[in-house]
């Protein structure tokens, strides 16, 4: 018959391994499932090559979290790709002097609407790795794109080379702009100019239209009278030769008289 178990042995051989469990969460597992989490979704502007999953989440260079998953969702209503980036924030990195229910969403609502945004940085120049900067702008306007609802969203802007690109593309649109302008109203004097020169040259036409119109009439009436003095002429001419050939014919008329 065999001996029945000891109470004490088996408790203190529990107690030890619930001891073993929590060592080894606490050196393995840096106490992430000791920890409080809250969870919070970010969509960039533009590409997003270097941010991975793993990537640290900052806040005026203090670690308070760090990107969990990356996406990519198709969006019909506007025929688009989302790329929504899942990030897990560390409520207990943030201590306040006074004692306060914590309430993470409500103080992250809070955050955002007193400027609290996500930005894009590089984390590593050699590795091109980037990671997410959070801080706080409040002059620029909260941007969202509440795709995903399942978590509440952080405004993002764009990063300083961004907003460089940018500013200098709307430059460049800009100077488009004031060269088109200066292009018509170059065409606005030039077509002035040369309405200013049309009319008068109309009127000249008109004028020597005019006078053409008088000279050819001129021309026509000298053409009739010099067409009636050569008929004249021709008639004069056609008496003289008949007076002539009859004279040849009968000189002795020019003593006698031309017969009746």
């Amino acid at each position: 018959m065999s001996k029945p178990a000891n109470k004490t042995l088996i408790g203190a051989f529990i107690i030890g391994a619930i001891a073993l469990l929590v060592v080894a969460v606490l050196i393995f597992g840096s106490g992430k499932f000791l920890k409080k989490t809250h969870y919070a979704v970010v969509f960039f502007e533009g590409s997003i090559k270097g941010l991975n999953e793993g990537a640290p989440v900052i806040f005026q260079g203090v670690k308070i979290g760090a990107v969990t998953n990356i996406r990519l969702v198709y969006d019909p209503a506007n025929d688009s790709v989302r790329i929504p980036v899942i990030i897990e924030l560390e409520p207990d990195k943030f201590e306040r002097t006074d004692v306060v229910e914590r309430q993470p969403e409500k103080n992250l609502k809070m955050l955002i609407e007193r400027g609290l945004r996500a930005q894009l940085q590089m984390q590593s120049i050699v590795t091109g790795q980037l990671m997410i900067a959070l801080n706080f702008f409040p002059d620029r306007p909260a941007t969202y794109i509440g795709f995903i609802k399942e978590y509440p969203e952080i405004p993002s802007i764009p990063t300083p080379l961004q907003e460089l690109a940018k500013t200098i593309e709307e430059l460049q649109l800009k100077e488009i702009v004031k060269k088109l302008n200066l292009t018509l109203n170059s065409v606005r004097k030039l077509i002035q100019h040369i309405d200013k020169k049309i009319d008068p040259l109309i009127a000249n036409l008109s004028d020597t239209s005019e006078i053409t119109q008088n000279t050819l009439e001129s021309m026509q009436a000298t053409l009739k009278q010099t067409e009636k003095t050569l008929t004249t002429f021709s008639e004069t001419g056609r008496s003289m030769k008949s007076l002539t050939e009859y004279l040849q014919q009968h000189p002795d008329s020019i003593l006698k008289g031309k017969p009746r």
